[in-house]
């Protein structure tokens, strides 16, 4: 499967008061052109036309879904997909990264973060910013394979 991606970039960049194209003004300290490159190489599920496939993405124990979709974003070149979580009892966002090359620039602000798997819980400790995630067996409940252990 082959992406292509029609970007418009016109304008000489004359109302920003700038002798640089509009597509090359600095944003965050990059080109604008940059940013309209990135996002094509991003995939959000949980925006539409995708989200209408929510069941899909979120079963708590069928992936073939999202490994067929996954399959086809790397072969597309697609570097992350946003997808909401099944775990997370408050649906928060996630991030997956099909390409180590996303990793290619040094973070603005490293992070440390501990992991604790227990008999029926996982936590996630992060100290600056102070930050605790946890999971435990319950919030896996919807999952046949867990709910047989937790009972």
């Amino acid at each position: 499967m082959q992406l292509s991606v029609v970007i418009l970039a016109a304008g000489q960049g004359k109302r920003m008061n700038s002798d640089l194209p509009k597509v090359l003004q600095p944003l965050a300290g990059e080109p604008l052109l940059k940013h309209v490159i990135n996002a094509a190489r991003s995939l959000d599920i949980t925006a539409p036309p995708l989200d209408r496939d929510d069941a899909k993405w979120t079963h708590p124990i069928d992936y073939g879904a999202c490994q067929d979709l996954a399959d086809s974003a790397r072969q597309a070149e697609i570097e992350v997909i946003r997808y909401r979580s099944v775990r997370d009892p408050e649906r928060g966002m996630n991030l997956a990264v099909l390409t180590p090359a996303v990793f290619a620039s040094t973070p603005e602000s490293p992070q440390t973060w501990r992991l604790f798997v227990a008999s029926r819980a996982v936590q996630a400790f992060r100290e600056m910013p102070p930050t605790s995630i946890e999971y435990t067996l319950e919030d896996w409940a919807a999952d046949p394979r867990v709910a047989a252990a937790i009972a």
